[in-house]
């Protein structure tokens, strides 16, 4: 395991990869951006929503809010999170979807199949590596739920507002 080694991709990187995403599956921009059916009906995904899977984890010292399967066909999201912080799924969902479009590699290259197999490939993870794969999935969903052409013109607007 500590052969994995996830690619190195700076802000700009990411950006255009998620770019090229909402190119392909939600070329409007319109927002929200509704990565739930994106998921669901564009990329042929299940979500599983699971009870306790964010406490189950809590011993691991995992904090799992929700994770993608070895064949990135179904998106395992806690249930709680599902019913009561519906931002919080939604960019779990992004998140998720993250991985699948920047990482698939990775999950092919290291193939576990059941939960605690998966566990131990996420402990086993070069804290480095696992930095970089986290931090991609965390700028890629921000990307593709708040798209810089939808964001830029707000953020112009408040800059003219406080001078």
């Amino acid at each position: 395991m500590s052969g994995v080694s996830v690619p190195y991709l700076k802000y700009s990187d990411v950006r255009e990869l998620a770019d090229r995403f909402l190119a392909q599956y939600h070329p409007s921009l319109d927002v929200p951006i509704p990565i739930e059916e994106i998921v669901e009906f564009k990329m042929g995904i299940d979500i599983f929503p699971m009870h306790g899977l964010a406490t189950d984890f809590d011993g691991d010292s995992l904090k799992v809010e929700g994770y993608t399967s070895l064949e990135r066909k179904t998106i395992t999201v806690d249930n709680w999170i599902y019913l009561n912080r519906l931002s919080r799924y939604r960019f779990t969902l992004a998140h998720e979807v993250g991985h699948i479009f920047m990482h698939g590699s990775l999950y092919e290259s290291e193939p576990f199949k059941n939960i605690d197999e998966w566990k131990k490939f996420m402990k086993d993870f070069p804290q480095s590596e696992y930095d970089k794969f986290e931090w991609q999935a965390y700028a890629f969903a921000g990307l593709i739920l708040v798209p810089s052409p939808k964001l830029e013109p707000v953020v112009d607007q408040h800059f003219k507002d406080v001078r």
